[in-house]
């Protein structure tokens, strides 16, 4: 049968209010990104400490007897952020045994109708629905272009009628097997461009400096 991935490489960023993106990165080439909730605050530093251990202690094993062993070797001489590394290595755990095939992660979908353009509840619906296909979100990342640009797209550009009180901001990285992975801000037209411009940027930057070690 089919040989089973193995993880390469973990990386935690913090992105603020208990919450950490992880990144994993298999063997066979496959990235994964996940937005993981902790009940406390974590710094980048100890962030970058617990993503090396986590990265020497379960790398490079295709076992699941080896691997659920060495999971319960790291629990047991972990000391420090313990609920928080058992988070982290349940989501890893359940990215790991996902099929590689072109997939959309949506957070915060609902934070959208804090925003007044959306407290009409006919337009409310219709952008969620609209969420809900996965499909359209992987359409929707899949059509943006592979550079080194930031894309942007307001209001009356976007082609789907549920979308024209929406803007769309974008940042592809692509690996040098091909393939490539993009991250986006749905909002609405008024949104913060400079800041979530600034953080697609500096989330970028961070895939190429983990990827192209």
């Amino acid at each position: 049968g089919k040989s089973k991935d193995t993880l390469e490489h973990v990386q935690l960023l913090p992105m603020g209010q208990n919450k950490v993106l992880m990144i994993l990165v298999t063997a066979s080439g496959r990235v994964e990104h996940q937005m993981v909730d902790l009940k406390e605050t974590i710094d980048g530093r100890e962030l970058e400490r617990i993503s090396k251990i986590l990265t020497q202690n379960l790398k490079n094993i295709s076992s699941p007897t080896d691997m659920k062993a060495r999971i319960e070797r790291l629990q047991q001489n972990t000391r420090e952020h313990i609920e928080s590394i058992n988070t982290f290595i349940t989501n890893l755990s359940q990215n790991m045994n996902k099929p590689d095939e072109a997939r959309a992660v949506l957070k915060g979908a609902t934070n959208i109708l804090e925003y007044n353009e959306f407290r009409d509840i006919d337009r409310a619906r219709e952008i969620l629905s609209l969420f809900e296909e996965r499909n359209f979100i992987v359409e929707l990342l899949s059509n943006q272009p592979i550079d080194e640009r930031i894309n942007i797209t307001i209001g009356e550009e976007n082609a789907m009628d549920a979308m024209k009180n929406c803007s769309i901001i974008t940042a592809t990285f692509q690996y040098q097997d091909g393939k490539s992975t993009s991250l986006g801000v749905i909002g609405p037209t008024r949104m913060n461009y400079a800041k979530v411009t600034a953080i697609l940027a500096g989330l970028r930057e961070s895939f190429k400096e983990i990827f192209e070690e």
